[in-house]
């Protein structure tokens, strides 16, 4: 009995760390605040070309109703869809038919990182 008890206990104890570790790494120092996300649309709108797996696409965002939110092209191949953009606090969100929001994780000089629908992005702004 002693022993199946000490074996949860290290269960439980291992089991605890794993949550506490998973939780340190989706909290990032290089995701942009809501200030820091502003900057990248700081004259209202922009061009992001991205890249999901193999799909290659471009965005361009259009400051039609405030410099953090417009309407929105989605140029894949020779395929555009038309949508909407908005920054959320720190978030931008863009629909296309169904909206998806994410923060922006900073990769390099005008290179970010997020996670749209579950999928990861590459983005260059």
């Amino acid at each position: 009995m002693k022993t199946k008890t000490i074996a949860l206990a290290a269960l439980v104890s291992l089991a605890l760390s794993a949550c506490a570790t998973g939780e340190d790494n989706m909290k990032s120092d290089n995701v942009l605040d809501a200030k820091g996300l502003q900057a990248i649309f700081k004259q209202g709108g922009g061009t992001c070309s991205w890249t999901t797996g193999a799909t290659e696409g471009q965005d361009f965002y259009y400051s039609t109703t405030s410099k953090s939110m417009g309407e929105a092209d989605r140029n894949v191949g020779s395929e555009t869809k038309q949508g909407t953009w908005q920054l959320k606090g720190n978030q931008l969100c863009v629909n296309f038919g169904e909206e998806q929001c994410s923060t922006l994780e900073k990769a390099g000089k005008k290179k970010y990182k997020a996670s749209f629908g579950g999928k990861a992005y590459d983005l260059g702004c």
